[in-house]
């Protein structure tokens, strides 16, 4: 029986099956509720499918890096803050 289904994990890992074999693994995930974990799909689908996955080193590299622009943000905020109070004492000894 031709394998033309793809099952991925959390993991980016891929798993070929049949048709009757993908469709007894998503019944097998929903009952065990790890469904929303993985991706289903076509072979000729997993590109696709793969970038829908986000890994936790991902999510984990994504929220380092937010936070390092948040610092970033608060570094160019105050920074313009305090030209911006230069400029009005500056504006108001010249008058």
């Amino acid at each position: 029986m031709a394998k033309g289904f793809v099952a991925i994990d959390i993991n980016k890992k891929v798993f070929e099956f049949s048709e009757a074999g993908i469709n007894n693994l998503k019944i097998l995930h929903q009952n065990q509720g790890v469904s929303k974990d993985w991706q289903y799909g076509k072979k000729e689908d997993k590109d696709i499918l793969l970038k829908n996955i986000v890994t936790p080193e991902e999510a984990k590299n994504a929220l380092d890096e937010n936070a390092i622009l948040k610092q970033k943000i608060a570094e160019y905020e105050a920074a313009n803050k305090k030209g911006a109070k230069a400029q009005k004492e500056s504006d108001n000894t010249e008058k």
